[in-house]
């Protein structure tokens, strides 16, 4: 479940800098 939630939380980030970067 830990594990789980870490890598939610990283895709996460990575969606907002992406999101970020694309504006």
């Amino acid at each position: 479940m830990d594990d789980m939630n870490v890598i939610i939380i990283k895709f996460t980030k990575m969606m907002i800098k992406f999101d970020k970067s694309n504006n």
